[in-house]
């Protein structure tokens, strides 16, 4: 009994060392300050099968830079719904820079995005 007590407390220690800060919807219009090195892990809310995702707009790629390309996890087996955009970002200098990304379809240029995810960013 005693073991399971302590399962919860074991998680957060691997989640605090895995030195990944995690960003999801909720942080949207937020500002973090972070060190130069570590490693920003961006989850959204998208849903692929409608053509919508979100496109990296900007970000000063001196103070943080992409790490690959995005990539999707499924939340449910179910065709058609929502998913989880991924984003991966390392700080390399320090410096501020707003990560600004857009919800849109990217063959439709003349559209407005559906929607704005914005983060500052300061690197000490």
């Amino acid at each position: 009994m005693k073991y399971f007590m302590l399962l919860p407390l074991l998680f957060l220690i691997s989640c605090a060392s895995s030195g990944i800060m995690v960003l999801s919807d909720q942080n949207n219009n937020s500002e973090v300050t972070l060190t130069s090195g570590e490693r920003i892990k961006i989850e959204l809310t998208s849903n692929p099968s409608t053509g919508y995702q979100w496109i990296l707009s900007s970000v000063d790629e001196d103070v943080l830079q992409q790490i690959g390309e995005s990539d999707f996890e499924q939340e449910t087996g179910l065709l058609g719904a929502p998913q989880r955009q991924i984003f991966m970002f390392k700080t390399i200098n320090s410096g501020s820079t707003n990560l600004i990304l857009y919800y849109l379809r990217p063959w439709e240029s003349e559209q407005s995005p559906q929607d704005t995810f914005q983060v500052k960013f300061i690197v000490r």
